[in-house]
Formats: C-alpha cells, sequence, structure tokens
C-alpha cells in the first residue's frame, strides 16, 4: 500500500533529493502523474519501525525547511 502526500511550501523534485540524500529514503515524486502537480509524493507502507524513520525524516524536513532549501 502507499500514501499520497500533498506538499506545501516545497516541490516534490526538492523533497525527493532532500529525503533521498539526507535521510536515505527513497520517495516517488508524483509530478508526472496524471492530475498530479510537483505538490505530490507517494510513498510506501513498510514496516513499523520503517515508518517512524520515515516520519521522523518529514518532521525534520518540517521544522528545518529553509535550511534544505538553502543547500
Amino acid at each position: 500500500n502507499f500514501f499520497l502526500i500533498k506538499l506545501k511550501d516545497i516541490d516534490s523534485t526538492l523533497y525527493q533529493k532532500i529525503m533521498l540524500n539526507f535521510h536515505g529514503i527513497l520517495v516517488r515524486d508524483c509530478s508526472t502523474f496524471t492530475g498530479m502537480s510537483n505538490k505530490f509524493i507517494r510513498v510506501a507502507v513498510r514496516t513499523h519501525k520503517d515508518n517512524l524513520t520515515m516520519l521522523k525524516a518529514i518532521y525534520d524536513i518540517n521544522d528545518n525547511l529553509n535550511k534544505y532549501k538553502n543547500n
């Protein structure tokens, strides 16, 4: 199963790069999906541990968005 997440204040391409480069997590950029824009990503539901790691990464990006945008 997957979660579709709508982003705010960041585009999907940059978010995907941050997740992979800083957190080692691959998310799907949905900007090429029919009816989607560059404000959507898709993430897979995995193990409980993996999901907690992903949530920590999401919170980190949200808390430090300006830092990531300037890198």
